[in-house]
């Protein structure tokens, strides 16, 4: 069984979007975290926190 995915912030001064399926069937994450781009013109200050 797999548990809750941890998050490390590497560099704060990027941001990065990304695809996440929070489903799960059996006790298995359906579907990868899956990274799709950096967001070169959005500062970190500019991401309201929670998003």
């Amino acid at each position: 069984m797999r548990g809750e995915l941890a998050y490390h912030s590497v560099r704060l001064d990027l941001v990065a979007e990304f695809l996440a399926d929070t489903g799960v069937d059996e006790g298995f994450y359906r579907r990868p975290m899956r990274f799709l781009w950096l967001r070169d013109g959005l500062g970190v200050r500019q991401v309201p926190p929670g998003t």
